[in-house]
Parts: structure tokens; sequence; C-alpha cells
């Protein structure tokens, strides 16, 4: 059994900034109570702990989200072709 964690041993092990993470979970916090996708933790007076399974949750969580962006990144760009009207609308 693993133990519990705080936001600075989680922050390390996902190699993320505390104020990155910190910024995750603030932002979570205005979706919808049903569509929040971090909040995997407990408190314990102000401080935040993830039990070994939340910590796994969030990990994959974040994993998820950023291949999320990356996929609307990576859009496909028109041929040149189909772009010409609207730039050169002589054409």
């Amino acid at each position: 059994m693993g133990k519990d964690r705080t936001i600075h041993e989680v922050a390390a092990e996902l190699r993320l900034g505390e104020r990155t993470l910190e910024r995750y979970l603030a932002s979570d916090l205005t979706r919808a109570a049903d569509d929040r996708r971090f909040q995997f933790h407990c408190r314990r007076g102000r401080k935040r702990i993830w039990t070994p399974e939340g910590y796994q949750k969030l990990r994959d969580a974040i994993e998820r989200a950023s291949t999320q962006v990356a996929r609307r990144r990576l859009y496909v760009t028109p041929p040149p072709q189909a772009v010409w009207p609207r730039v050169f609308p002589q054409l």
C-alpha cells in the first residue's frame, strides 16, 4: 500500500510546477460539478491530499487532457487552392 501525497510530492512526480498544478485544479473548479476532470484529492485541514488511487486518476486525466489538446493542434491544413478564393477574391 502506497502513501498519501501532498501537492509538493504530486507536482514533483508529475514533473509539473506547483503553480501549474494549482492552475489546473483551479480552472477545473469552474466547470460544472459533473464535468470536473482533476478533482481526485481530499483535504486534511487546508492541505490537499492524494491517495495512491487518486494520484493515478489525476495522472491519467492530465495525460488524457494533454493528448486532447495536442490532437486539436494537429489540424489538417487545407490545400492552397481551397484558400485562394478567400485570399484572392478575383480568382
